[in-house]
């Protein structure tokens, strides 16, 4: 049997579609049993320092810190550079964000 231009162009188009149903599936199916896994940030100690020269870095501060926070980790906000020499908060913090 032989196919016109056409019915080729719909096979390829059709066998296209099915391969990528076939590949993305079983990620989407994945990815819905995984919501309920653990946020990374879960439990982790975050220290977000924030000011200088942006133009409003309060609002760097009142966006990131509830996210942060809704995730579970445990935030805590400084104002001023003078935290990188507090040694034990330092080596606490598992993740440390300069705004």
């Amino acid at each position: 049997m032989i196919l016109s231009i056409s019915n080729r162009y719909y096979l390829l188009k059709t066998s296209i579609f099915l391969l990528g149903l076939i590949i993305l599936i079983p990620s989407i199916m994945l990815g819905q049993s995984n919501k309920e896994q653990v946020s990374s940030l879960k439990n982790k100690k975050v220290v977000y320092v924030w000011g200088g020269r942006l133009d409003q870095p309060e609002k760097t501060v009142d966006l990131f810190v509830p996210w942060l926070r809704s995730e579970g980790a445990i935030v805590e906000v400084f104002n001023t550079l003078e935290v990188y020499a507090d040694a034990s908060v330092m080596d606490q913090a598992d993740l440390i964000i300069q705004q």
